[in-house]
């Protein structure tokens, strides 16, 4: 019959001799595959019931065109009336454990084994590292005697071990391979280039791991591929002797992989299955950048698809994965991912990434044009996702060991919709838009909270907007040739993306972050608490109806001509707006937002409901009460973030004046994301003349002082301080932070 329904049933106990029956199951996904080939004119949709239990899969299970030919076959594989169904990337080992010293044990399981993963009775264990492993830390430890050659000296042979640090700026995280070390203690190693903004790392947050020396605390493993020797520090009274123990192997569990985008796989769903164990992706292959976002992207991802049409992973869960969750690389359309759990996983929840080449005329860190030769808007090819559907997704304590990471990622992407997702316990964003290509999201109704937790000049909600524009006619950060890049504004942003009815909780940094030139949003109904919502360079924003308490518009760096629209907002803070680097020829219009000062004006506070009393005079203005309370955010049987409480301050913003010049430090995350600082050090230039001293000496409105001759400046009391000491008619060198990047300029006191 030419729709009817086949069904298969696979168990841990069954044989794939048997004929996949409910009595005689088959045995392994393998069977399976086959069974779709013996079945690939089948009109109509083919189930496979998972029985309960572990299925350790020795090779990634892969689905292309040889073996899904027929669009109009659906495959399904779900598990069997609830039952938990485990789908393992991991390998169980032979452990017999003898004493070896200090407390250390040690198994003979054979050599060259690959795992970067250890777990112990299904708990992830802790490669063992310096320092030691400290619990909700940033790198669950860190400390800057971790590269010391004191340090170095004690290590007979660093060769395969890692350094996992912040970038230098807190922009995401920067890894190393460690290839060994010269006779002066010095390491030599290799970047896996796992950020798009350089190999450059702190030198303060950074650790190292996989080095035997470093074995030593309780729950610490190292494995000696060479001599096929585990080493592992047991926790007290652990029997390791009934205690089973897997490694991490395959990166990869499902692939689905069409022949083309002409002949792309289609209508495969997976529901009620778990995910788990699969091997870090971070030091096996070289990261690629694909235009100028922030990110170093890894194609890879327990679940991997590509050219591909109606995948579903619904119910689903992913925990204790080493890299990404679900990947959808190049040509995508119509997926649905739906009310899944993802926990505890090493890179991002869901990254949904294009191929560079569908850009028109792109540009790069490493290619970084100044000019437009492709004018036309919109994609070059279809190698690209689009018509995506993410929903009620649970993403928790993502990003454990790639900090340039985020719930969800969407770049090279259009129409991908984000919906009534929780994402929490993050290293940096929640939902992160890497580029303007090509717009048309709709992001609405998540729940973030407890993001940015470890990185610094970000936002739960962050997006990048460095599109074909955004350097002409030359490269700079401060907002200057808008009249210039008008014209092209919306050539790759060509659709406009929504952001709505979101609950964003924060302490610090912005709650909506349009950074860099994002360009093409319609912002509104958003419930801010404790974070703003941030505009930088960028056209055509509208921003309207949403509501910030703790928290002030950030508004810098305009361009010229940016069209940008703030109304009927709300604003329960000491200042409604701060602006910084405004330049001549913005064209932002405000209309009827209202700051308040005094909570009396929201319903109930006490649980973060801050909808206007019927009494405000917001709500003649044209501001409309949205729903806020728990069930209007996220996913309903997930956690909620805690009230927020703010205690109204008002706060006089003083600067200081020099040779008719103003003078501020650098006190919040407005400052240093406007001038893309590494700390809050320095003393910024708010003011200038337009002609005299300053200008001489070659300084401008928006620089940076850092340092004066060898003396560092700290704030504009260090610098007063230090620039009185200076003799008059002498030179000297100021050291300045401008576009991003240190210049040097020789001065001559008065």
């Amino acid at each position: 019959m030419p729709n009817e329904q086949l069904e298969f049933y696979i168990a841990t106990d069954g044989c794939d001799t048997h004929i996949g029956s409910l009595e005689k199951p088959f045995k392994s996904f393998e069977k399976a595959i086959e069974v779709i080939k013996e079945h690939g004119t089948h009109r109509g949709k083919i189930i496979f019931w998972i029985r309960k239990g572990i299925y350790r899969l020795k090779n990634t299970l892969i689905f292309d065109e040889e073996i899904v030919m027929n669009p109009l076959l659906h495959i399904c594989f779900s598990h069997y009336l609830d039952e938990e169904v485990i789908i393992s990337g991991g390998v169980l080992l032979n452990t017999q454990w003898k004493a070896y010293k200090n407390g250390i044990k040690v198994a003979d399981i054979g050599m060259n084994h690959d795992f970067d993963m250890l777990l112990m009775n299904g708990k992830t264990q802790v490669l063992c590292r310096y320092p030691n492993y400290v619990e909700d830390e940033i790198l669950n430890g860190y400390s800057e005697q971790a590269l010391s050659q004191e340090r170095v000296a004690t290590w007979e042979n660093p060769k395969g071990g890692y350094i996992r640090a912040l970038h230098e700026k807190d922009w995401g995280g920067n890894s190393y391979r460690i290839k060994g070390k010269t006779v002066d203690q010095q390491l030599i190693y290799d970047w896996v280039g796992d950020n798009n903004r350089g190999a450059g790392h702190s030198r303060k947050k950074v650790m190292v791991e996989n080095i035997f020396e470093e074995l030593d605390s309780e729950r610490e493993w190292y494995y000696d591929s060479d001599t096929g020797k585990l080493y592992f520090y047991p926790p007290k009274g652990e029997d390791l002797e009934q205690a089973t123990f897997e490694g991490a192997t395959l990166e990869t569990l499902f692939t689905f992989k069409g022949k083309s985008i002409e002949e792309p796989i289609q209508n495969i769903t997976l529901e009620g299955l778990t995910f788990t164990c699969t091997h870090r992706t971070l030091f096996t292959r070289r990261y690629e950048h694909p235009l100028r976002g922030d990110w170093g992207i890894a194609r890879a991802g327990a679940i991997y698809i590509e050219n591909a049409e109606g995948i579903n992973i619904k119910k689903c869960k992913f925990y204790d994965l080493g890299g990404n969750g679900i990947m959808m690389s190049a040509y995508n359309k119509g997926h649905v991912v739906d009310y899944n759990d993802i926990e505890n996983i090493g890179a991002s929840g869901i990254l949904v990434v294009g191929l560079q080449k569908a850009t028109r005329d792109p540009s790069t860190w490493e290619n970084h044009k100044t000019t437009i030769e492709d004018y036309e808007v919109g994609p070059k090819t279809e190698d690209y996702p689009r018509n995506i559907m993410i929903s009620n997704n649970y993403i928790y304590n993502s990003g454990i060991y790639e900090k340039q990471s985020a719930g969800v990622c969407i770049s090279i992407s259009e129409n991908v919709t984000v919906s009534k997702n929780t994402i929490h316990h993050v290293p940096r964003a929640g939902i992160n838009i890497s580029d303007g290509t090509f717009g048309g999201h709709i992001i609405e109704g998540n729940d973030l909270f407890d993001c940015v937790r470890e990185t610094g000049d970000h936002g739960p909600f962050n997006s990048w907007g460095r599109d074909r524009f955004w350097s002409v006619p030359e490269y700079n950060t401060t907002g200057l040739f808008g009249k210039e890049k008008r014209p092209y504004a919306l050539l790759d942003a060509r659709s406009r993306t929504i952001i709505r009815s979101n609950r964003i909780h924060g302490n610090h940094a912005f709650g909506i972050d349009l950074d860099d030139g994002s360009s093409n949003y319609e912002i509104y109904n958003n419930l801010c608490l404790g974070v703003g919502i941030k505009t930088r360079e960028g056209f055509d924003r509208k921003v309207y109806n949403n509501i910030l308490i703790g928290c002030c518009f950030e508004i810098h760096c305009t361009y010229a001509m940016n069209e940008d629209m703030f109304f009927n907002n709300i604003i329960y803070n000491y200042k409604a707006y701060n602006f910084i680097a405004i330049n001549e020829g913005n064209t932002t219009r405000f209309k009827d937002n209202v700051c308040y000062k005094d909570e009396e004006v929201f319903n109930q506070p006490s649980s973060n409901d801050y909808s206007l009393k019927v009494t405000s005079d917001a709500l003649q203005l044209g501001f409309k009460n949205f729903p806020m309370t728990d069930q209007d955010f996220g996913r309903q049987d997930k956690p909620n973030p805690p009230v927020y409480v703010y205690i109204y301050g008002g706060s006089e913003e003083s600067y200081y004046e020099l040779e008719d010049a103003k003078l501020i430090d650098i006190t919040d995350d407005g400052l240093r994301s406007a001038t893309g600082l590494p700390d809050y050090k320095g003393m910024y230039l708010l003011d200038i003349p337009a002609i005299g001293w300053w200008v001489e000496q070659g300084f401008r409105i928006g620089d940076v002082i850092r340092k004066v001759n060898d003396e560092k400046i700290v704030d504009t009391q260090d610098f007063m301080r230090v620039y009185k000491q200076l003799e008059e008619g002498t030179d000297y060198e100021i050291q300045v932070y401008r576009n991003q990047t240190y210049h040097t300029l020789k001065i001559r006191k008065k």
